[in-house]
């Protein structure tokens, strides 16, 4: 099935990349609570404003799966052959999972090596690695759950690893919901809502995945969707605080909240392409994505300690922080990758996924 993305939905998923990458930024930063559980005393309304943010990025994975089955089966012509579509997918998915995982490996060796670098690298003590550790380095800890992640060394690379394999089985998704549309939609709503333990992939991201398809197949223009803005930012506020307030615990509460948040960002995306200036920022900031993704939880990592070493348990300061330490990580991470592109670029686009 071949559906074209026209020119201004192009532009809203590039901006929608730049803008989930920031938001994974920030939904791994969990300064506070690590300052809380190291003992700090911090006032209650950081807990508040932690979890209000842990809520508005809760549905970054959801989107992200969402996007990458749309433009999947969007560009599924029929014409490419499978060899030819693994191949591809080889480049730009399973390379750089490899070798990103290679590479943190490597650099937790030399920098546990290093005494002076050592209290701040105390997990994933590579020199001790078991050879179940190597295993789970690579394709996660399928004995250990994490809201059934199962992670592996790289915490965010569940989501590399899930969509490599829903990219192989692509074409068996397809087939089957084809046949039983109905049926298989309801059985898809009944896993995303329980979330049964799957051990080899996440059951939620398998249910987003294969959502991807239904828009492909049902709604042919998406430009065509009309939301009321004020409507949808009133409603995810609203939720957002009864959530965070701990007023909202009805079930399916935070799945609604991250089905609300994701049609809050599709909405705001129409609104972000109109403004030149903010596309075009994005635009450049999307040739990072990936680097920002793969690395950003070291570099938090380290920051985080850092801070808290010279961080005054004072809320005010925590929240500010917080912003601070999630733009410093980034800015980082894209001046690594520019160092990286001059000095090697061929390095940085393998790196890259081939982009």
């Amino acid at each position: 099935m071949s559906v074209v993305i026209d020119t201004a939905l192009s532009k809203r998923i590039t901006s929608l990349r730049s803008i989930l990458t920031i938001l994974i930024v920030f939904y791994h930063n969990n300064s506070i609570g690590k300052a809380i559980d190291s003992g700090i005393n911090l006032p209650a309304y950081t807990i508040y404003f932690r979890d209000f943010m842990f809520g508005i990025c809760s549905c970054v994975n959801a989107l992200f799966f969402l996007i990458s089955s749309y433009l999947l089966y969007t560009g599924d012509t029929g014409k490419r052959t499978y060899l030819k579509f693994i191949k591809s997918k080889f480049k730009s998915l399973i390379l750089p999972y490899l070798l990103w995982t290679i590479l943190v490996i490597v650099f937790y060796y030399l920098a546990q090596s290093v005494k002076m670098l050592q209290p701040f690298f105390t997990t994933n003590i590579v020199r001790q690695f078991t050879v179940s550790d190597w295993i789970h380095a690579f394709i996660g800890n399928y004995a250990e759950s994490n809201n059934n992640l199962h992670a592996p060394l790289i915490g965010q690379f569940w989501f590399l690893r899930d969509l490599i394999i829903f990219n192989l089985f692509y074409l068996f998704f397809k087939k089957i919901i084809d046949k039983f549309p109905v049926s298989i939609f309801f059985i898809l709503c009944a896993i995303y809502v329980s979330d049964p333990n799957m051990y080899i992939i996440n059951a939620r991201a398998l249910a987003l995945f294969c959502f991807g398809y239904y828009i492909v197949k049902y709604i042919r223009d998406m430009e065509s969707i009309e939301i009321k803005l004020y409507d949808i930012i009133f409603l995810y506020l609203i939720l957002l605080i009864l959530n965070t307030s701990k007023i909202l615990t009805i079930p399916l509460a935070s799945s609604f909240i991250v089905v609300v948040g994701v049609i809050f960002f599709f909405c705001i995306s129409y609104y972000i392409i109109k403004c030149e200036k903010l596309f075009i920022i994005l635009k450049r900031l999307s040739t990072y994505t990936f680097y920002i993704y793969a690395t950003h939880g070291i570099v938090e990592e380290v920051l985080i300690r850092l801070t808290m070493m010279i961080m005054p348990a004072n809320g005010i300061i925590y929240i500010i922080q917080y912003f601070i330490l999630n733009t410093v990580t980034i800015l980082i991470i894209m001046t690594f990758c520019i160092l990286l592109k001059k000095v090697c670029p061929k390095l940085c686009k393998v790196l890259n996924g081939g982009r």
